[in-house]
Parts: structure tokens; C-alpha cells; sequence
């Protein structure tokens, strides 16, 4: 894909001019801040400034500054965030992130992007930046995401050390409820993404049952998807495999999902074409 693009350029700087805007609305809400405290200095014992506040007009601009940026912060997150989740336009999404943001802060968006793209070696790279993070479970992201990159790109020696390291920090770190529950659903991706490349059909059968979505959005139900359909498509329920690819198809065309499942359908109709002559 052509990531030279001027198409998205109009709506990069609109999305620059509000965070120029929303800058400056925080640097406003600091300072009327700072001049709604009182403040009084003494030497020796007399007070040599004493000043009051600047309490109610400021208490005011505080709320309606904080709204703003508020605001502000949404309508330059949103354009992003919907560009891959919702419009599931992967292309728009890497152009929107290498423009608007830094790779350090949003780590997470770039190695996300990078695989819907279909760019698994950079999306690896950023994996791997997340993997060095103190946190855990942003290590455990990374892992996961590494993990389906290996698995997508047939690295498979890869993928079995990077499953082993996920399930080993795992099964000794702590985790909250929500993120025990989160992660819980990368690992039944990646038992699967095994259990497909082991040919083990019992197991394929288990963990497409347990296969939710841990993120209720069009790119991760398209993701479940495809892997519904590969899963069928592995047991041999054609039928079932072709409405998951449609499917995929029909919401995630611009992602390496749609590219993906159009060659699955490319060979089950060959497959149809061949069994009918």
C-alpha cells in the first residue's frame, strides 16, 4: 500500500489546528488556575503581597476551559481512533498516526495499525517496544500482537517461543478482574492460532467455541471473524467459512483481513468449480 499518499492531508491539518487549539486552552486553564488561588508572602513578619484571588469569574473559565479542552481532546482523538476501528481503513490510519502522533506515547495504536495493514515486520518492531514497557499487561499486548504477526507471516519457530513467553508472564503476574478478562481472550486467539497450525481439529473446535471479541468494535469483530472463517475453513465447513469471509470482506476490505479472506474465497470456489467437473 501507497503510504505516500496527499489524500488524508485536509483532515490531518484540521486535526493539527485543534491540537494547536487544545494547547492552548490548557496553558488558559493553568494559568486561571494558578490566579483563582490566594497568595500572600511575608518578611519579617509583614506582609509585603497579599493577593486575594481571583476567585469567581476565574472559578468560570476554569469549568468552561476544561470543557472545551475536554472536547477538543475527543475531536482529535476520534478521527484516529474511528479511521482503523470503525472505517477499518488501515492505510488512513498509519498515514493519521505517523502525521499526528509520537511512536513513544501511542505504541500500542502504531503495532495495532501495522498489522491491519499487513506490514507485520514494523508491526513487529513495535511490539516489541511494548514488550519493554514495566507494564504488564502492555507486555502482554505486545506478546499478543507479536504473537499473530508471526503466526500471519509463517514464523512459526517465532511464534512458538513468543506464546511461550505469554503464557509463562501470564500465569505469574497480577492482574485486575477487567484485565485478567481482556487477556484471557488474547490467549484463546493464540490457543487457536495453534491449534490451527497443529491441525488439531478437537482443539480447533474448543477454541473457536471460546473465540470472543475483546473489544467491541467493526476491526476486532472483522479479526474474529476471519479467524472463524479459517477455523471452519480448516474442518471443512465451506458454507460456514464463506459467510465469515464475506463478512470480513463486506466491513474490513481495506485491512490485510479483506486481502486475506478474498484469496480464501478465491480458492473455495475453485475448489467448488473442481468437485463440479
Amino acid at each position: 500500500m501507497d503510504l505516500n499518499t496527499t489524500e488524508y492531508n485536509d483532515i490531518i491539518k484540521r486535526i493539527k489546528i485543534k491540537r494547536t487549539i487544545a494547547r492552548i486552552l490548557i496553558f488558559i486553564t493553568a494559568a486561571l488556575l494558578i490566579l483563582s488561588f490566594p497568595i500572600q508572602l511575608k518578611f519579617n513578619g509583614e506582609i509585603i503581597f497579599d493577593y486575594k484571588g481571583f476567585q469567581s469569574p476565574a472559578l468560570f473559565f476554569i469549568i468552561v476551559a476544561f470543557v472545551a479542552e475536554l472536547i477538543a481532546h475527543i475531536i482529535i482523538c476520534l478521527p484516529i481512533y474511528n479511521s482503523l476501528f470503525e472505517e477499518c481503513n488501515a492505510q488512513k490510519n498509519v498515514i493519521m498516526l505517523n502525521a499526528l502522533e509520537s511512536e513513544k506515547r501511542a505504541c500500542h495504536l502504531f503495532y495495532t495499525a501495522y498489522f491491519y495493514l499487513g506490514d507485520f515486520d514494523t508491526s513487529i518492531y513495535y511490539s516489541n517496544k511494548a514488550i519493554e514497557s514495566k507494564t504488564q499487561s502492555n507486555k502482554l499486548a505486545g506478546l499478543f500482537n507479536k504473537a499473530r504477526c508471526e503466526f500471519f507471516s509463517d514464523r512459526i519457530e517465532d511464534f512458538k517461543r513468543t506464546v511461550s513467553e505469554f503464557d509463562s508472564l501470564f500465569a505469574n503476574a497480577k492482574f485486575s478482574k477487567r484485565q485478567t478478562a481482556i487477556i484471557s481472550k488474547y490467549q484463546n486467539v493464540i490457543n487457536l492460532l495453534s491449534a490451527i497450525l497443529n491441525k488439531d481439529n478437537e482443539k480447533i473446535k474448543e477454541f473457536t467455541i471460546k473465540l470472543q471479541p475483546w473489544q467491541d468494535t467493526k476491526i476486532v469483530n472483522s479479526f474474529i471473524n476471519y479467524l472463524k472463517g479459517v477455523a471452519s475453513y480448516e474442518l471443512g465447513d465451506k458454507k460456514e467459512s464463506t459467510y465469515r469471509f464475506m463478512a470480513v470482506c463486506d466491513v474490513a476490505s481495506k485491512t490485510v483481513l479483506g486481502e486475506l479472506s478474498e484469496k480464501y474465497l478465491s480458492d473455495i470456489n475453485k475448489e467448488k468449480d473442481t468437485q463440479e467437473n
